[in-house]
């Protein structure tokens, strides 16, 4: 067949009518399309979450150096301090508590921005579950 009568037959057809071929060729080629969109926006969403957790790991970090430089320099000038006026064990074991429960603080914080339920892809998740709705409803 020549390529103008191909185009002939498919002219025959009454204007608005298409064939349960075209439609379902439609429907995969939508199909397809929808799954590239949401395979597209579950890898920016992924990005996005790496980087958040990228910002929680260095604040994670960033409070355990602090904590660390915290204990060295003032449970050494504390200590001395208080030493003067209590016993040299009990002072350190102040300074030290002190220093321990701001250390904790900071590390609970981190730790709670990279927890697993912070991470996940909610919108692509939902976006998900609404195409699959959709598509539901639309072959019922």
């Amino acid at each position: 067949m020549e390529r103008g009568e191909s185009h002939r037959s498919e002219n025959h057809r009454p204007e608005g009518h298409r064939t349960v071929i075209d439609i379902l060729r439609a429907l995969g080629d939508d199909l397809q399309r929808l799954v590239g969109m949401q395979i597209e926006l579950a890898i920016a969403e992924v990005h996005q979450k790496i980087s958040q957790a990228g910002h929680a790991l260095l604040a994670l970090a960033c409070g355990l150096l602090l904590a660390l430089a915290a204990f060295l320099v003032v449970l050494q000038a504390v200590v001395q301090a208080l030493a003067q006026s209590m016993p040299a064990w009990l002072a350190a074991a102040l300074i030290g508590g002190v220093v321990a429960a701001v250390a904790a603080v900071w590390i609970w914080a981190a730790l709670r921005a990279l927890h697993t339920e912070n991470l996940m892809p909610r919108r692509t998740m939902d976006a998900i579950r609404r195409d699959k709705q959709l598509i539901k409803e639309t072959l019922s």
